[in-house]
């Protein structure tokens, strides 16, 4: 934990205290004393409230992706149209945090260079270092236009259109420059710069025409043709470097399938997690608890070259620009159009709530699988992946909010590592939020089972396809029994 005589020191200065003030107008903000938050929801509205938490022992302060008309009318039993009414806006907010500083650096200048693409002026785009391993890339509410026209001529308005619309545009983002129509040039720039040894844990199989992720599928068995000298040859690898010429070469197809090629791509870790209501994240100039630098703003331009250590306190610039607002309204009309028209690689139709509803009582933990048991245990990596599974399941076994919520909590304080308290409370809110009941990953989804270390199987486990399937047919037995 931060000591009290370097924070105070340091939010005493009233440049910080301005600078971070001014960006929590009409924002819900969030202190953090060590390691907990305080009360939510809370407001900063003048420079001396950030100096008086401070003299309470806070370490940082975070705000919401939203604005509201009144942040202090905000609660957990809000519905979703009560939300609706006090959005007035919310910001663009892409969280890379990759678990590579290089290729984090790599990422976040490709964005920024992928949003001027999108016809935003630099004014438009700003980037601040988080405080630890990433950075944040913002575009102010102010240069979307007031509503959005879809195709079919409905209108909807902007603050309306958070958070599944923004969710659309982070998604939208990421497939531009990571995709089938670019030949997946990031995943190929980042694997020729860092190796496929530094990159096995974030690499997964995709279909190579569309882009869609591909579940424990590998792409062993390809066929590889060098671009260099055209060389071809058969191999199991991920990855091979050409026989004749040494170049490093993909695949290009696949035997076991007739009409999907696939490949591997890197997933590049641009946390969508953020985009959910009242989902919080660290505000500019703050100081981070664990590396005790601050999230400082940095030039465009210099993304690339800029190193952690320039963040230190001392070292903090004000005068660069986060989140400026004084932008031209409408400069991100065709971002917007384009994202609004992509259709999500990965994106289903959902069953019906009546195909899955739960009926009867709440399951009981007894009757939970044995992957499931584990994930409920104590987890070294893949903590916001369980968090999604267990939400998933627990709902589609008849758990209510409050049960979820209590069994969450108590699951994330025995973790080493917890989550954030405002990660639960937004995830958990966004489910609430969203009204439909999804079920759990199936277990031979490697990316929220193998790939976290929790896939293990007992007779029944092995036989089926989803946790809600090996419960529904538990209770079945008992009964029979």
């Amino acid at each position: 934990m931060l000591p009290i005589n370097v924070t105070l020191s340091y939010y005493k200065r009233p440049e910080i205290r301005q600078a971070m003030a001014a960006q929590c107008r009409g924002k819900e903000v969030a202190v953090k004393f060590g390691d907990r938050f305080g009360k939510r929801p809370e407001i900063v509205v003048y420079d001396s409230d950030i100096l008086a938490f401070a003299q309470k022992k806070a370490t940082s302060y975070h705000i919401s992706e939203e604005t509201w008309s009144n942040p202090m009318q905000l609660s957990t039993n809000l519905r979703r149209q009560d939300l609706n009414e006090l959005r007035v806006g919310w910001d663009l907010v892409l969280d890379i945090d990759f678990p590579v500083w290089e290729a984090t650096k790599t990422i976040t200048h490709t964005l920024i260079e992928q949003l001027r693409k999108e016809g935003l002026p630099d004014e438009a785009i700003t980037v601040k270092f988080s405080g630890n391993k990433g950075f944040h890339i913002a575009v102010p509410f102010e240069a979307f236009p007031d509503t959005y026209v879809d195709v079919e001529g409905e209108e909807t308005l902007m603050s309306d259109l958070f958070p599944e619309g923004v969710k659309t545009i982070v998604e939208y983002l990421v497939h531009q420059i990571d995709g089938p129509d670019n030949g997946f040039a990031l995943s190929e720039k980042l694997v020729s710069m860092l190796g496929l040894e530094r990159l096995k844990d974030v690499l997964v199989v995709v279909d190579a025409d569309s882009g869609k992720v591909l579940p424990g599928e590998s792409v062993a068995g390809h066929e590889f043709v060098c671009p260099a000298c055209n060389h071809r040859e058969r191999s199991d690898q991920d990855y091979i470097a050409c026989a004749r010429c040494g170049t490093l070469i993909r695949p290009v197809f696949s035997s076991s399938s007739e009409t999907i090629r696939k490949r591997q791509k890197v997933d590049l870790a641009v946390d969508t997690m953020l985009v959910s209501s009242r989902h919080m994240y660290r505000l500019v100039y703050s100081l981070h608890e664990k590396s005790g630098l601050a999230s400082t703003p940095v030039p465009l331009e210099k993304v690339l070259s800029f190193e952690k250590a320039q963040a230190g306190p001392d070292d903090v610039d004000v005068s660069l620009p986060f989140l400026s607002r004084n932008v031209e309204r409408g400069s991100a009309h065709a971002l917007l159009n384009n994202a609004m028209r992509f259709k999500p690689p990965n994106a289903e139709e959902k069953k019906s709530f009546a195909e899955i509803e739960w009926v009867g009582e709440a399951a009981p933990e007894e009757f939970f699988p044995p992957p499931i048991e584990k994930m409920l245990g104590e987890l070294r990596d893949g903590r916001k992946r369980a968090l999604f599974v267990l939400t998933n399941f627990l709902r589609s076994v008849g758990w209510s909010y409050e049960m979820i919520e209590a069994r969450l909590r108590e699951w994330n304080d025995a973790q080493p590592d917890p989550l954030r308290e405002t990660e639960i409370e937004g995830h958990l809110r966004y489910h609430k939020q969203r009204g439909q009941l999804v079920l759990p990953p199936n277990f031979d989804n490697d990316m929220y089972y193998k790939d976290i270390g929790v896939l293990v199987h007992d007779e029944l486990s092995s036989r089926v396809k989803n946790p809600v399937q090996y419960v529904r047919l538990r209770i079945k037995q008992q009964g029979r029994q």
